[in-house]
């Protein structure tokens, strides 16, 4: 039975034709999020939120969980969810703003760091990874 869900706006990649010459289907291969789930920079830059999420390997080691709060063009508030018993350095976190804005191209971008210990959720009851001011959803 195949697998299907109306109007998520749901990003991901496509195989066209399958993985046989048995299959005439097309594969979803992978998914990376929403297509709402973009960051603005003040030189004009639209970004998906994979651009720098994907590439954060380290901080998959010291944070559960996290979401980006754009709050102007120059301002994002990253609210996370430390794992216990691991510290999320203020070395860890320039190193990630670096990050950020050499993915952005962008000097100007100011990232805020807040630790919470729940991230709120939507009301289909999943954690938006994204909330941006910027933009009517």
């Amino acid at each position: 039975m195949p697998l299907i869900r109306y109007q998520i706006k749901d990003c991901g990649a496509i195989k066209l034709g399958g993985s046989s010459k048995s299959e005439n289907r097309d594969l979803m291969i992978s998914i990376a999020g929403r297509d709402n789930d973009y960051l603005f920079t003040p030189e004009g830059g639209k970004y998906h939120l994979f651009t720098v999420a994907g590439d954060a390997n380290f901080i998959k080691k010291k944070v559960i969980q996290f979401q980006w709060h754009q709050k102007s063009l120059d301002h994002i508030q990253i609210k996370y969810v430390p794992k216990p018993d691991v510290e999320w350095t203020e070395e860890d976190k320039r190193e990630y703003t670096k990050l950020v804005k050499e993915k952005f191209q962008s000097n100007s971008i100011r990232l805020e760091f807040i630790a919470v210990n729940e991230l709120t959720k939507h009301r289909s009851g999943k954690v938006q990874r994204v909330i941006n001011d910027l933009i009517n959803l």
